[in-house]
């Protein structure tokens, strides 16, 4: 009997716990968004501007400035579809589905980009990055910097 009860204990308490770690939703019909476009860019030895860039599925924009950026903190914006389609466009555009690896190169003290487009991500130095990649970086960075955030 003691058995029982003690085998019956531990599986209330496993089955408890386990509930209780699992991520809640907001309502019945919400999904997490997930994520479209990123651009992140990592630091090096001297004054490399360390931000993170990220757009969801439904257009929403968020930006966090670490070090050296030309915004510090967090910062969002609703982006419009016209915007949206734009930032897309600048992947559909430059070759994105033909670049298959990353570019980096062996030196460790310049900065470090990776670029996410829908499911794939790619880790790139600027330096040896080919002109489709780079283009895609300086072209993302320039819309980030026209973008309203709030």
């Amino acid at each position: 009997m003691p058995r029982i009860l003690f085998f019956t204990l531990a599986v209330f308490l496993i089955s408890a716990i386990g509930m209780a770690c699992t991520p809640k939703l907001r309502g019945t019909n919400q999904k997490p968004t997930a994520t479209l476009i990123e651009l992140e860019a990592f630091s090096c030895r001297g004054t490399c501007p360390v931000f993170r860039f990220m757009v969801d599925e439904e257009g929403n924009a968020q930006y966090k400035g670490k070090r050296h950026a030309a915004l510090i903190g967090a910062y969002q914006v609703a982006l419009s579809n016209q915007e949206l389609a734009a930032l897309q466009s600048i992947f559909d555009n430059n070759g994105w589905r033909q670049i298959e690896t990353d570019a980096l190169s062996s030196y460790q003290d310049i900065q470090r980009w990776e670029v996410q487009y829908l499911d794939k991500r790619i880790a790139l130095h600027k330096r040896s990055a080919g002109e489709d990649l780079r283009k895609i970086v300086e072209e993302l960075e320039e819309r980030i910097n026209r973008l309203d955030w709030k």
